[in-house]
């Protein structure tokens, strides 16, 4: 059945889908279509954690609340996009709100494209126990959904094991990606104070198993636009949150007495990203 029946069904959901977005009217109905089209096999609900919009937004998502008894609207008092208490809003929403087994993650700036993407990830955590988590291809398009460019490493479509997820050596990795298992695990300190919890959240869901790539899902489009996070910050402000980044991957590796983590993140990602910030201007 499609999702935006499942939403309608009574009974604990099966699947959890969470979403934030930030003045995001303009490619909104792109995303909640490409989630509505989704085949699911029993009980959906999703989790809208909208940061105070301002562009009309806000009145989609309510309407869409109102005709939907398990689509979840929850409108933020000010806008808290990037910021610490976004990601406390995250954990609590996504560890304690949801009631799915397992939990998809999407910003709705972005689309899925492939109707089975939530069907085939399920189907694949129930056949490999050992996996924590599976994730997927992406393409980059831009404002008006036109391929860019960039072209998926073929280095990156694999399996990850547990050590490498939790010593970091992991890329290309996009939480709305991805597909988790359900955990009351708190999230690592570390995330609340970095922008990048695309490079914290694999680690974290790697205490708990390892993360499966699945080639046979139609790669995820990821929009490039001004108002994004990371695609719309400046080159400057790029450099500052990658050594931001690396230095709590640091701290969370000394934390947990990962001391080849630690090894691997200063010799690598550490001293890049300080060449980087040093030796470029805008």
């Amino acid at each position: 059945m499609k999702l935006a029946d499942a939403l309608k069904l009574e009974g604990t959901p099966l699947y959890s889908v969470v979403c934030a977005t930030y003045n995001h009217a303009r490619f909104l109905n792109q995303a909640i279509n490409g989630v509505f089209m989704q085949e699911v096999d029993g009980p959906t609900e999703v989790l809208v954690i909208d940061d105070f919009s301002n562009d009309g937004t806000s009145e989609m998502l309510r309407s869409l609340s109102e005709a939907y008894k398990n689509f979840h609207h929850l409108r933020n008092t000010k806008n808290l996009f990037g910021t610490s208490q976004h990601a406390l809003n995250m954990e609590e929403t996504i560890n304690r709100k949801t009631l799915g087994e397992f939990i998809f993650y999407l910003e709705l700036d972005d689309v899925w494209v492939d109707p089975w993407k939530m069907r085939k990830q399920a189907d694949c955590l129930r056949s490999y126990p050992d996996a924590s988590f599976c994730f997927h291809e992406f393409v980059q398009v831009d404002e008006g959904g036109f391929r860019l460019p960039f072209v998926f490493p073929i280095i990156a479509k694999k399996d990850y094991t547990k050590k490498e997820l939790l010593e970091f050596s992991y890329a290309y990795i996009l939480l709305s990606t991805c597909a988790f298992r359900r955990t009351d695990i708190p999230w690592p300190k570390e995330l609340y104070v970095t922008r990048n919890g695309d490079m914290f959240l694999p680690a974290y869901y790697g205490q708990m198993g390892r993360g499966k790539f699945l080639e046979n899902i139609e790669p995820h489009h990821y929009r490039i636009h001004s108002g994004g996070l990371w695609s719309g910050a400046s080159e400057s402000e790029k450099r500052k949150m990658k050594l931001e980044t690396a230095l709590m991957m640091l701290h969370f590796s000394l934390r947990n007495d990962n001391l080849s983590a630690f090894a691997s993140t200063l010799n690598g990602r550490f001293l890049a990203a300080l060449n980087a910030l040093f030796s470029k201007t805008d």
